[in-house]
């Protein structure tokens, strides 16, 4: 594990962003653990935030020129991951988003932000991955209407839990558009770093969590 991913998972926990216990979730299972995105809703940490993006970005798509972002909540991740990207790489690295809307006035862009040229590398950033058809037609709108392939998708957490049909939900989107999915950090990633002895003191995290999440993903993981 790198070192970033082991301080994104300490950043989680210290911003309430991973928080353990009994959770009900949109599919109706009771999960002991529950990512939190809102948390994530001041200038320090969204700043924070697109650091870990950027290292991630610089680890398994190092050649990337810009950063895309699906409305809405892709939108201040990929301002914040540009700016890190641009600072760790010593790149100028562009940014860009799109509108739910068509706006009616103005420059009436359905983007915004830097469009890249079709040559260049894109990465698209989003906070998590349930079944993937926002960021399906995002990719879609992008390649048919402008001509632009995204090259990889990054999220800061992915549950790598099976669908309806056992199949993880980063693993069918690969499959359905051949774009590799890339987690800043996965359930596995912190379920091992709970079991280190500088983890087990930690008050957010109850002395249990360990072993519930270990017989929830032998349910519900591959």
């Amino acid at each position: 594990m790198k070192k970033y991913q082991k301080e994104f998972t300490e950043f989680l926990i210290d911003e309430r962003a991973l928080q353990f216990g009994r959770f009900e979730l949109k599919s109706g299972r009771i999960s002991p653990y529950f990512f939190n995105t809102s948390a994530f809703n001041s200038g320090n940490t969204v700043e924070k935030l697109g650091y870990f993006y950027a290292e991630a970005i610089l680890r398994h798509l190092p050649q990337c020129t810009s950063v895309f972002g699906p409305a809405y909540k892709g939108i201040p991740l990929c301002l914040s991951s540009a700016i890190a990207l641009t600072h760790l790489s010593k790149k100028d690295i562009g940014y860009f988003f799109d509108r739910k809307e068509k706006k009616a006035h103005g420059d009436q862009g359905l983007l915004v932000g830097k469009i890249p040229l079709k040559t260049e590398v894109i990465a698209l950033v989003d906070d998590v991955i349930t079944d993937g058809q926002t960021k399906i037609e995002a990719i879609e709108k992008l390649k048919n209407w402008f001509g632009l392939r995204v090259s990889a998708v990054f999220v800061a957490f992915d549950r790598l839990e099976k669908n309806d049909e056992g199949i993880q939900a980063s693993q069918a989107f690969s499959e359905k558009t051949g774009i590799p999915v890339h987690a800043i950090i996965t359930i596995y990633d912190v379920l091992s770093l709970l079991k280190e002895e500088s983890f087990k003191d930690i008050e957010q995290v109850p002395e249990s969590s360990v072993e519930e999440i270990e017989s929830y993903l032998k349910v519900y993981s591959n």
